[in-house]
């Protein structure tokens, strides 16, 4: 099989007018209603671009291209007005300008604040990947392609990965650690295990920590 892009995918079913929906259980390919419009230009890149580095910059062009999955070249000709270049950790990325004192005056994150990430957070989200972590091969033990696992955030830093699986009407949360955590780190893992077990409708958690 030769894959294309996901998104793409996604995309040419919209405009090829096919929805996905459920029927008793199963997932079923059905037309649309009505055909959906296929716009002849694109409208509105800007702002997106602009609310991507709003929330997740500074980011480079290339990594807002990926984040959008097109190429740096594409972003250069819907790249908005009003950003400013700053640097962040010896790189350089793009900001609104509006956003500028808010960088300038960001306070330290809190150690002790802890917090177990799902898969798919927004702070996930962004390409910055090295700088979020910086070694390879955690990369790719956090961001799988296909059944990848939460973080655990302790202040701004990720310092592990976690699952969660039922077990009758208790939950299990693993936590990987990268590297050894304080006692105070895991005794805030215990409240955030806690959450996870009350979001999910069970009695007790279980929080077991490699």
């Amino acid at each position: 099989a030769r894959h294309i892009s996901g998104l793409l995918f996604q995309q040419a079913g919209l405009f090829g007018s096919v929805r996905v929906g459920a029927e008793r259980g199963k997932t079923v390919l059905s037309p649309l209603g009505s055909p959906f419009p296929v716009p002849e230009t694109a409208s509105g890149t800007q702002d997106l671009v602009r609310s991507y580095l709003r929330f997740l910059g500074p980011a480079t062009r290339a990594e807002v291209a990926a984040f959008l999955g097109t190429r740096p070249t594409a972003i250069r000709t819907v790249w908005p007005e009003g950003l400013v270049e700053v640097s962040v950790d010896g790189a350089s990325g793009w900001l609104p300008e509006s956003e500028g004192d808010a960088l300038r005056g960001a306070p330290r994150a809190d150690t002790g604040t802890v917090r177990l990430l799902p898969p798919g957070d927004p702070f996930l989200q962004a390409r910055d990947r090295s700088l979020l972590l910086p070694e390879k091969d955690r990369q790719k033990e956090l961001w799988r392609a296909i059944g990848g696992p939460g973080a655990v955030l302790a202040g701004s830093e990720i310092v592990g990965t976690w699952r969660a699986r039922a077990s009758g009407r208790r939950v299990e949360v693993t936590v990987t650690a990268f590297d050894a955590l304080s006692a105070a780190v895991r005794r805030a893992l215990e409240t955030e295990a806690q959450t996870v077990a009350e979001v999910r409708g069970a009695k007790e958690a279980l929080l077991l920590i490699e």
